[in-house]
């Protein structure tokens, strides 16, 4: 994916991203797991944005027709002090994660580890969702950016 313009939907802080992503299927047990490598961009405006990498690898098995066990591991780390940050959708939202400037914590390497349940009502079209992750931010600057913590999460999923 190629972002032209600052701003635009998709990879906005990016000016290339590529994925690599493969799945295997054996029985009962999936592995899918997702390679990616975006580049910064450099303006003159705006502060540059350093390159990043990460992997993800997602196993689950089905206990049944309807009830499967999925776990995630994510590593991704940047070329440059501060060059990560936080998950937006949760770690982030989170009011103490962020410092007298109202920056969110940022570091150079990340890693996360998940295992959960699914029940599936519907297929993967509705579903409950619930489990456990653990997340650590390493900073190499120094800086304030060095985070752990653990979330639970649940939920109802629906894709029509």
């Amino acid at each position: 994916m190629h972002s032209s313009k600052p701003g635009d939907a998709g990879a906005k802080k990016y000016d290339n991203s590529f994925s690599l992503t493969g799945e295997m299927k054996q029985g009962r047990w999936t592995a899918t797991s997702d390679l990616i490598y975006a580049t910064g961009k450099n303006s003159l405006t705006n502060a540059p944005v350093p390159d990043v990498w990460g992997i993800s690898v997602i196993p689950t098995y089905n206990i049944t027709d309807k009830l499967q066990v999925a776990a995630r591991y994510q590593f991704s780390s940047s070329n440059a002090d501060n060059g990560l940050s936080l998950q937006n959708r949760y770690e982030r939202t989170a009011p103490d994660l962020f410092g007298s400037s109202g920056k969110a914590v940022s570091g150079n390497q990340y890693q996360a580890a998940y295992l959960g349940l699914n029940y599936y009502l519907c297929g993967h079209q509705l579903k409950l969702m619930s489990g456990v992750e653990y997340a650590h931010m390493q900073d190499h600057a120094n800086d304030g950016g060095e985070y752990n913590g653990w979330m639970w999460t649940s939920g109802l999923r629906m894709y029509f």
